[in-house]
């Protein structure tokens, strides 16, 4: 999954470059694969809208991902986390740091200055979730997900999912119907056939409910085209953001006519 990411961006750079200048002909499209016309697709959306931006001043508290185990790398977790972040706007980081238990991980949470995380263990006597959802905190045991598992990449690809619904269960999406991540997983092996981890319907309804309780709010995030309308964008950081600035920010070069009103007169 990582590595389609970064295809999918670095494809998106290379087309910027074109769409900045002139969008793709019908020629071009015709003979681009699958990821590259979404590729230009994107790079068309970023040299229109500017990309998102984040507005100044809003987003609360922080969620940790806490990662204290070796037996799965963990390399599966931080492109599933960027796409939450991406969908929901939470502030959400990935670190490492030292094992805990079920008694000792409220304190953890409050030494690690988290309104909620999920920490990473890997201990054969654990579930594979714990859920505290008072205490704002879920652990995901790696040591129990090996079951089945045919290469170290589909182990990486479970302990993420993994972590992603643990984040959900802090959430209020415990088993929430229509959402293929939180459906309900008996054994390790079922997260396999889970393909998008990100498709959550109205999940966001439900965190705006549940992750206040914790001092948890989520960014205002708009496209820079947006924020500059509304007067609250940051100065432009690129040359795309700077046309949009100046385009915005254009003061008319022909007076605004204004036609008469015009009197219906009486018969």
């Amino acid at each position: 999954m990582k590595k389609t990411i970064f295809a999918i961006l670095a494809l998106s750079a290379a087309v910027a470059g074109m769409a900045e200048q002139r969008p793709p002909t019908q020629e071009e499209v015709e003979k681009m694969t699958p990821q590259e016309r979404k590729a230009a697709i994107m790079a068309i959306a970023l040299r229109k809208y500017g990309g998102p931006t984040a507005k100044p001043g809003t987003g609360e508290g922080v969620i940790r991902i806490v990662n204290a185990q070796s037996d799965i790398p963990a390399g599966g977790i931080a492109p599933l986390v960027s796409a939450f972040v991406n969908r929901f706007h939470y502030d959400v980081e990935v670190t490492n740091g030292a094992p805990v238990t079920v008694g000792t991980a409220t304190q953890r949470l409050s030494e690690i200055k988290a309104n909620a995380a999920v920490f990473v263990v890997s201990d054969k006597a654990l579930p594979r979730v714990l859920v505290s959802p008072e205490d704002g905190w879920a652990i995901v045991n790696a040591g129990a997900l090996s079951g089945g598992a045919k290469d170290g990449v589909e182990l990486e690809a479970r302990l993420g999912k993994e972590v992603i619904r643990g984040l959900c269960f802090i959430g209020g999406l415990g088993q929430a119907a229509g959402m293929p991540i939180m459906h309900p997983v008996n054994y390790a092996v079922d997260l396999d056939s889970i393909a998008n981890a990100i498709v959550m319907g109205d999940a966001a309804k439900r965190f705006a409910l549940v992750m206040p309780s914790f001092g948890l709010q989520p960014k205002v995030v708009k496209n820079y085209r947006n924020a500059v309308q509304e007067g609250w964008a940051p100065a432009p950081t690129n040359e795309i953001q700077k046309a949009i600035w100046d385009e915005v920010h254009k003061l008319p070069t022909e007076p605004i006519k204004i036609e008469p009103e015009t009197k219906k007169v009486k018969e």
